[in-house]
């Protein structure tokens, strides 16, 4: 697939942005359950980290675009869609219209979206160092899954 830059950076441009708004829901969770703060806190400090990452691969990507081929393509408008849905639940979790079990399960498909999962593969670098970044990325993204689902576990069983 050919590599187009502007089209990369785009999108590299929105993935942050949807860290940053699935960063937004989890303060707004942390803020609306204080009883689970550290754990909605951490949630939306590895969100401003992911952000950063991608961030950062932009600025690798841009200044050396020759180490970079095309990777997995994500259209805007299916980015779009995720960042609008993200945004919905921040506002229904600030209105009192979820629960906290709801939250649960909105980050768990948030942390497993294909997005989410995936915005590391946006390019693809013969270069061993990127690799291992781009590998780290991935790692964090499989982490946060499980920290939440191991979370929900938890408060399922504190549940009557």
């Amino acid at each position: 697939m050919a590599f187009n830059l502007k089209t990369c950076l785009d999108t590299l441009g929105l993935l942050g942005q949807a860290e940053r708004e699935a960063g937004g829901l989890y303060r707004a969770c942390a803020l609306r359950w204080p009883q689970h703060e550290e754990f909605w806190g951490k949630l939306a400090r590895r969100e401003d980290q992911h952000e950063q990452y991608i961030l950062m691969l932009a600025t690798l990507v841009e200044a050396t675009p020759d180490e970079f081929t095309a990777g997995r393509q994500f259209s805007a408008a299916a980015i779009g869609t995720f960042i609008n849905g993200v945004r919905s639940n921040a506002a229904k979790v600030a209105k009192g219209e979820l629960n906290s079990r709801q939250a649960f399960f909105i980050a768990l498909d948030i942390e497993k979206s294909i997005i989410k999962r995936n915005f590391f593969k946006v390019v693809e670098t013969g270069n061993k160092e990127l690799r291992g970044f781009l590998c780290k990325v991935a790692g964090e993204a499989d982490e946060h899954a499980r920290v939440i689902n191991e979370e929900l576990r938890k408060y399922s069983e504190r549940q009557p």
